[in-house]
């Protein structure tokens, strides 16, 4: 989520991958990049449960509307490294929307 090669209208505040196997917490890592420039925006180490990886995107990321990649090497079930990536376009501004507080 987002799902590879989808629009969405916000930036997603969270992204989750799903495998196929359970991949083992020994080296996880994502990068989230701007496909539009090449810039990294973002890398770190995502959440891993069970046949999922959860990532934060940080907040300090201010995203636009563009094409957005994020690509992740994972420890699979076997111990083999894979690595891979998913893409997707924000077509709205990008942001989330901000609460707001009624006063």
């Amino acid at each position: 989520n987002p799902e590879n090669g989808s629009v969405v209208e916000e930036f997603p505040q969270t992204i989750d991958l799903e495998f196929s196997g359970l991949p083992q917490d020994l080296f996880t890592t994502v990068a989230l990049s701007n496909a539009d420039t090449g810039e990294v925006l973002s890398s770190g180490t995502p959440t891993l449960q069970d046949q999922h990886i959860t990532y934060e995107v940080p907040a300090e990321v201010k995203p636009a509307a563009g094409n957005y990649v994020l690509g992740f090497q994972i420890t699979s079930s076997d111990g083999h490294a894979t690595k891979g990536s998913i893409a997707f376009e924000v077509a709205g501004t990008g942001a989330a929307p901000s609460a707001t507080t009624a006063g």
